[in-house]
C-alpha cells in the first residue's frame, strides 16, 4: 500500500509539473483530463482518490521554490524507477509528449520537461535526430542483433542522490535481446505480428520501431536508413505508432483526425472509412463537426481507439505500428479495420503488436517473443503446428477473450454509455473461427474507396494510448 501511494505521489507531481512547464494555469478539466491519465498507471486507485493527490501535487508545486522543483522531480523520478518496470517509465513518458502533441508543436517548456525527466528516469537523454531524409522504397523495417537494457541503481532510490558512487550496485535488465526481424512488402511481409506473453519485450519493440528511444544495441532501419540518422521530419513523416490509450481531445471530429493540418475531407472520410468510424461518425448530431466533449467522453473506448487510428490513417505513413490499438473494439470490428488496412494502405507496412488468434492469423509473418528473444519465426499455422509455446499462448488468448466477452455479455448495458453501432462485418465470425483472412470478406454498408494520395508531416510517434501497460 505504501508503495502504491508513493507511486501515485510521484506520478501526480511529475504530470502537475508537466502541466505547468508552460506557464499556464490548470482548468478543471485538464484536472479530470491528468487524473484519468494517471489511473491508467494506477487502476485500482479511485478517480477521486487521484483528484485529491493532484490537489496535493498542485499546492506543493506552487509552494516549493522554483530552486528546489529540480530535487523534488528527481525524489519523485527515483520513486518510480524503484516501484515501476523500465517499460512502464517508458509509456509514462511518451504519454507525457502524447499530451503535447495533441494540441499540436511541442513548446520549449514541454520539450526541457521531458528531456530532464528522460535523464531523472533512467530512460534516455534527449532525443537527437540524423542529417538524412528517408529514401524511396516500398517500407522495408529491418531490427538486426537489437537489444534494449534498462538499468536500475537500488541504492540511489533508497537513498537518493547523495549516495556515493562507491556504494552503487546498477542492476541490469534485458527487454530484448539480439532481436532480428524483417518486414519486406517485397518479399510477401507487408504484415507482421509480434506476439509474446506479458513482459516478453511487445511493447519495448514498437518504441524502438518507432525510433521513440534508440536500441541499446543493434540496428533499426527503413528502407536502408538508420531510424538515427533520420531528421526529424523524415522520421515523423513517415512513421505512426498507435497505442492502447486512444487520446481524444475536446474538439471537433474533424479537427481530431486533421490536426490542424491541411486534410481535405475525402482523405479525412476515408480513413474514418478505414478504421471502421465512418457509420457512426455520420450519426452523430453535427456529423465531422460533432464536439467530442473532454477526452472524447462521448465515445465508446472502441470508438475512440478508431479515431485515433483514422488519424494516423489519414496521413498514410510508410511504417504503420499498432500496440494494441484496438483492443476496445468488438473482434468482428477489429478484423474488418486490419482487412481495410491490407486492401487499403498498400503503400505501407503493418507491424502488428497482436492479442487475437484472429487478429494474428491476418499477418503474412508472426514473431515470437519469449522473454526478450525470438524463439520463433512463420506463418500462423506453421508456428501452431511446431511450437508447444507459442500454441499455448495464443489458445491463452482465446480463451480469455471468450470469458471476456461472457462476462461483458452478462453485463446490463450502461444507461450513460453510448451505444456501438451494429456489427458492419459480414461473416466475421466465419472469419474468427476459420483463424485465417479471408480478402474476399467485406464491410457491408462501407464499400471500397480509392486511396487518397500520401500526404506527410504526422506528429513525431503517434502515441495515443487507451491503458497502460
Amino acid at each position: 500500500m505504501a508503495e502504491e501511494q508513493a507511486t501515485l505521489n510521484a506520478l501526480a507531481f511529475i504530470y502537475i509539473g508537466f502541466a505547468h512547464s508552460t506557464d499556464g494555469e490548470l482548468a478543471p478539466e485538464e484536472m479530470k483530463t491528468l487524473a484519468a491519465h494517471i489511473k491508467e498507471w494506477q487502476p485500482e486507485a479511485e478517480l477521486g482518490e487521484i483528484g485529491e493527490v493532484l490537489q496535493e501535487a498542485v499546492a506543493l508545486y506552487q509552494t516549493t521554490d522554483p530552486m528546489d522543483r529540480a530535487a523534488a522531480f528527481r525524489r519523485h523520478g527515483e520513486a518510480l524507477k524503484g516501484n515501476l518496470d523500465q517499460n512502464a517509465r517508458l509509456m509514462v513518458l511518451a504519454d507525457l509528449e502524447a499530451i503535447s502533441k495533441a494540441d499540436g508543436e511541442i513548446t520549449q517548456g514541454e520539450r526541457e520537461f521531458i528531456a530532464t525527466m528522460k535523464q531523472i528516469l533512467d530512460v534516455e537523454e534527449e532525443r537527437t535526430y540524423g542529417p538524412d531524409p528517408l529514401p524511396d522504397g516500398p517500407g522495408v523495417l529491418a531490427l538486426d542483433q537489437v537489444s534494449f537494457v534498462y538499468r536500475d541503481d537500488p541504492a540511489a532510490v533508497i537513498l537518493g542522490r547523495g549516495v556515493r558512487q562507491e556504494h552503487l550496485a546498477v542492476r541490469e535488465g534485458h527487454a530484448l535481446i539480439d532481436v532480428s526481424l524483417r518486414a519486406d512488402p517485397t518479399a510477401g511481409t507487408r504484415v507482421l505480428a509480434v506476439v509474446g506473453a506479458t513482459g516478453s519485450g511487445k511493447s519495448t519493440l514498437a518504441l524502438l520501431a518507432a525510433g521513440l528511444v534508440p536500441p541499446s544495441s543493434g540496428t533499426i532501419s527503413l528502407d536502408g536508413a538508420r531510424l538515427e540518422s533520420l531528421t526529424a521530419e523524415a522520421l515523423t513523416a513517415d512513421v505512426a505508432l498507435v497505442l492502447q490509450q486512444a487520446f481524444v481531445m475536446d474538439a471537433t471530429v474533424r479537427q481530431n483526425v486533421t490536426l490542424g493540418e491541411d486534410i481535405d475531407e475525402r482523405t479525412v472520410r476515408w480513413a474514418l472509412r478505414v478504421a471502421q468510424a465512418e457509420a457512426f461518425v455520420d450519426a452523430l448530431p453535427d456529423g465531422l463537426d460533432t464536439e467530442l466533449g473532454e477526452r472524447g467522453g462521448s465515445l465508446s473506448g472502441g470508438q475512440r481507439q478508431r479515431i485515433a487510428l483514422a488519424r494516423a490513417l489519414a496521413r498514410r505513413p510508410r511504417l504503420l505500428i499498432l500496440d494494441d490499438a484496438t483492443s476496445a473494439c468488438d473482434p468482428s470490428v477489429e478484423l474488418a479495420i486490419l482487412d481495410g488496412i491490407r486492401r487499403e494502405m498498400t503503400e505501407s507496412t503493418l507491424l502488428l503488436i497482436a492479442y487475437r488468434k484472429s487478429t494474428i492469423s491476418l499477418a503474412d509473418q508472426v514473431v515470437f517473443l519469449d522473454h526478450g528473444r525470438v524463439a520463433d519465426v512463420g506463418p500462423h499455422e506453421e508456428l501452431r503446428a511446431r511450437s508447444a509455446g507459442y500454441r499455448a499462448l495464443v489458445d491463452a488468448y482465446d480463451e480469455a477473450a471468450i470469458s471476456h466477452s461472457l462476462l461483458e455479455a452478462s453485463k446490463p448495458p450502461p444507461s450513460d454509455a453510448p451505444e456501438e453501432e451494429p456489427d458492419p462485418v459480414t461473416g466475421a465470425i466465419e472469419i474468427h473461427s476459420a483463424g485465417r483472412h479471408r480478402h474476399e470478406e467485406s464491410v457491408a454498408d462501407e464499400g471500397e474507396c480509392e486511396p487518397p494520395t500520401r500526404t506527410g508531416g504526422i506528429p513525431a510517434v503517434r502515441t495515443d494510448q487507451e491503458a497502460g501497460r
